[in-house]
């Protein structure tokens, strides 16, 4: 007897038949595979979609998805390449949208295997980005407590979801861009508030700039 399969997620995937948007679904198709999901096609003629996976600037029609949907939604620039998942890369900003992205980071890492590298950036105006423990020794009791105490929140976090903790300063768009780079992620995880439907400056720039797919998660 036939019986229909249960899918345990359905992905959306709006294509303009470019290159970009060919790469995007080769994404959308690992995905699938790892959710379990069905993957459901959509194309309108409404021209302003071609901005949709634009290799210029994020597009205002990817923008608008991202700021007013609920669900996780993946972007693939022209120039990224797409590719199974081994090492993903996290960005956190230590807050609870954060926490979400990573669980839905690390359900993705136990379906394919990969690692995850769990990233918060405290930003600074030192260039290139350097490690937390290579502090000027006059740097002041107060801001020794603040980076104790986030080295701290986000080990316990990193520790919960089995990811490696990287704490960095730099200017957060460069060191995410980076650090993608730097461990060959193969894809960049970030957060965006619920309290705040628009996206903020560092998510919006890493769409922007990221050479692998970005997936932003609500």
């Amino acid at each position: 007897m036939y019986r229909h399969r249960r899918f345990g997620v359905r992905i959306l995937h709006p294509t303009d038949f470019s290159d970009a948007s060919e790469k995007a679904l080769s994404l959308a198709r690992i995905l699938a595979e790892l959710l379990d999901g069905r993957l459901e096609l959509l194309y309108a003629s409404e021209p302003t979609l071609r901005t949709l996976y634009s290799s210029r600037l994020l597009g205002s029609t990817t923008e608008r998805v991202i700021e007013l949907t609920d669900k996780p939604v993946a972007v693939v620039r022209a120039e990224a390449e797409v590719r199974p998942f081994k090492r993903l890369l996290v960005s956190t900003g230590l807050a609870s949208s954060s926490k979400r992205t990573l669980a839905f980071a690390r359900r993705l890492a136990d379906r394919s295997g990969a690692d995850i590298t769990l990233l918060h950036v405290i930003e600074s105006v030192a260039t290139p980005p350097v490690p937390i423990h290579a502090l000027e020794p006059q740097s002041s009791e107060h801001e020794q407590t603040f980076l104790q105490r986030t080295t701290q929140s986000l080990h316990a976090l990193a520790a919960e979801a089995g990811a490696t903790p990287v704490l960095l300063r730099g200017q957060p768009t460069k060191v995410v861009c980076e650090q993608a780079r730097a461990i060959g992620a193969d894809a960049v995880f970030i957060g965006k508030s619920r309290r705040n439907r628009f996206m903020g400056s560092v998510a919006r720039e890493v769409l922007e700039r990221a050479l692998v797919p970005v997936i932003v998660h609500p």
